[in-house]
């Protein structure tokens, strides 16, 4: 018998690990933009640790032994088939959109994107001032590693909200930035600032605080891509475009397309660590179905409207943890997520040795 077509649009977090957990059973093909996978919630040391870009960047084909990988963009989702930007027509049984969140011009090749990580470590290392734009847990996780890492560097954060990693509570908050201050970091709430100027090093916010930078960064917020939903399911699509899904995370009014991560419009935070239930929702679904097409007991995934628990590094030996009853800072969170920034977890879940 042949095996179900599933074809998954996205190679980050969830396609990936989807396509991984799928190959086995299905014949599988991931369309992604690049070559590689790129660990995103590790990356913010790419910038103060050489040995780690190469530890949390790595070829789709190292770690999947069955899949097809397509590289290159979704174009058009039709209701049996992905049309590609190089005009390949691709059939599907069932779709996975794992199309998540990326940075404009994210290269193609292996190389490319570690050599442009090394460009930055190398940027940063050299630099006497650094001005990062976003106050995110990137940004501020970004600032934490380049401030314990190189304690002289002068550091400014400025950041458009009223405190820093909004999707968590104040009081973290509050820890975020005084973590920041209290090591000689600048950071600017409620403003925001202009990196294009980079030929004189010299900045201004829109309140007209003036900043002198070596280096400059935007972490601020990355892109999602749904614009391939628009031909055929424009009505899936929310106001800001993100997709609507039903509990079982099949897509609205489709039968065969499910959608996983932060392309969803799920009314939870786009956190990595809600995917393994995304994907275990998906994988039971598409095996009920696969067998019976008709079936309507689905698996349901209950969307997280309430962060509960949450975690962000702070270089290597502190963090911040929200939980239901506390928020607190310290070695707890250091330890189960600052010092190794799950880089070894994530190469083993992979298959791929440390």
């Amino acid at each position: 018998m042949t095996a179900p077509r599933v074809v998954i649009i996205g190679g980050g977090l969830g396609g990936a690990a989807a396509a991984k957990k799928l190959e086995s059973t299905y014949d599988v093909t991931l369309i992604d933009e690049k070559e590689f996978f790129e660990y995103l919630i590790g990356s913010v040391r790419f910038f103060v640790d050489e040995n780690a870009i190469t530890q949390g960047t790595f070829l789709h084909s190292e770690y999947l032994k069955r899949t097809k990988l397509v590289v290159g963009r979704a174009e058009t989702v039709a209701p049996t088939h992905v049309e590609t930007d190089s005009g390949e027509r691709i059939p599907f049984d069932f779709l996975i959109v794992s199309s998540g969140s990326s940075f404009a011009g994210t290269p193609k090749t292996l190389e490319e994107k570690r050599q442009w990580y090394r460009e930055q470590y190398e940027g940063i290392k050299a630099a006497d001032s650094v001005l990062i734009a976003g106050g995110g847990p990137t940004g501020v996780e970004i600032a934490a590693e380049i401030i314990t890492s190189y304690p002289d560097k002068k550091l400014t954060l400025v950041h458009a909200g009223e405190r820093l990693v909004p999707f968590m509570n104040e009081k973290a908050s509050a820890k975020a930035k005084d973590f920041l201050v209290k090591r000689g970091a600048t950071v600017l709430l409620n403003d925001k600032v202009n990196l294009s100027n980079t030929s004189t090093r010299e900045f201004r916010t829109t309140s007209g605080y003036a900043i002198t930078a070596d280096y400059t960064l935007a972490a601020t917020r990355a892109r999602f891509d749904s614009a391939f939903m628009r031909a055929h399911f424009a009505t899936a699509l929310n106001a800001e475009g993100r997709v609507k899904v039903e509990p079982s995370l099949l897509v609205e009014g489709t039968r065969n397309i499910f959608a996983i991560g932060d392309v969803t419009a799920l009314p939870e935070a786009k956190q990595g660590y809600y995917l393994t239930a995304h994907i275990a929702t998906v994988a039971a679904n598409l095996q009920t179905l696969a067998k019976n097409a008709a079936a309507t007991r689905l698996k349901s995934y209950k969307a997280q409207t309430t962060t509960a628990v949450a975690l962000v590094s702070l270089g290597r030996k502190d963090g911040i943890m929200q939980t239901p009853l506390l928020t607190f800072s310290g070695w707890v969170p250091a330890s189960l997520k600052s010092k190794t920034l799950f880089l070894d977890k994530a190469r083993k879940d992979f298959g791929l040795a440390s």
